[in-house]
């Protein structure tokens, strides 16, 4: 498990470092998400976030013996 928190830890930092080289032309491109159609690369940001909580959420409570 500490493997899996070490790695996790390594990525976030890449890609806080990758975020910060961003200046607001990046960060106002756009993709398109099948469901939630075309989000500005700030929005992906906040998706990607949230998303991400969700899973380590789920993690956590399976690692507890929940659902």
């Amino acid at each position: 498990m500490d493997h899996v928190l070490d790695r996790l830890r390594a990525l976030r930092g890449e890609l806080v470092a990758l975020v910060r080289a961003l200046d607001a032309s990046d960060l106002a491109h756009t993709g398109r998400h099948s469901s939630l159609g075309p989000l500005p690369v700030a929005e992906w940001l906040e998706f990607f976030l949230v998303h991400e909580a969700h899973h380590l959420y789920v993690a956590m409570k399976r690692a507890r013996g929940g659902d």
